[in-house]
């Protein structure tokens, strides 16, 4: 709720939101992630040999090196937990324009075609101490959370975040159009690519 100083009323920002037209999508244009100040796609993000994540792939500078150090870490977890229990690919969608950006993990893939949601994957596979060591290493790497489990937050939104990041590079949500898309985060070569074929978001 918003008050108004000079006629003394109140605004309620979501149901004001909720009254504007949907926005209506006309004529999208791919646009690369090097135009968009990113990196080339597909980009290698690890080394195949050892499993380890290149130490540059978050720039420092965005923001500070001890939470750049963090979100490093978040994923390193992740990865190396996802290839532990046979995951070979993910896809995560990205939306952002404005001030804002966001991602989300859309699926799971195994190396014998088994495709799973992220909400199935945490509550089946995941065992109580990776669930925790995800909340840890989220809030961490996160400190604003939106979700009174820290533990799938960090595991559906912030490692999405994080992988949109390494290829967009961090900047991508900001003073930007309104931009919308995929990528495919591939565990076993360790490379991010971006995808062209898909539509707009949903309403």
């Amino acid at each position: 709720m918003v008050e108004a100083d000079e006629k003394n009323q109140k605004f309620n920002l979501i149901e004001l939101l909720q009254q504007l037209p949907p926005p209506i999508y006309t004529d999208p244009e791919y646009v690369t992630p090097t135009e968009l100040g990113g990196n080339p796609t597909p980009l290698s993000f690890g080394d195949e040999a050892t499993g380890r994540l290149k130490p540059s792939l978050i720039p420092a500078n965005f923001n500070g090196v001890e939470r750049t150090e963090a979100q490093l870490r978040l994923l390193q977890f992740f990865t190396e937990l996802a290839r532990d229990v046979g995951v070979v690919e993910l896809r995560c969608l990205y939306n952002g324009g404005g001030d804002e950006g966001f991602a989300r993990m859309e699926w799971l893939r195994f190396a014998d075609t088994r495709q799973l949601d992220p909400r199935t994957f945490f509550d089946s596979v995941l065992d109580t101490n990776a669930r925790e060591k995800l909340a840890e290493l989220g809030q961490t790497a996160d400190p604003i959370q939106f979700s009174k489990d820290p533990a799938y937050y960090a595991f559906e939104s912030t490692i999405a975040l994080l992988f949109v990041w390494c290829l967009m590079l961090p900047y991508y949500g900001t003073s930007q159009p309104t931009t919308y898309g995929a990528i495919r985060v591939d565990l076993v070569a360790f490379t991010i690519r971006d995808e062209m074929d898909i539509g707009p978001p949903p309403m």
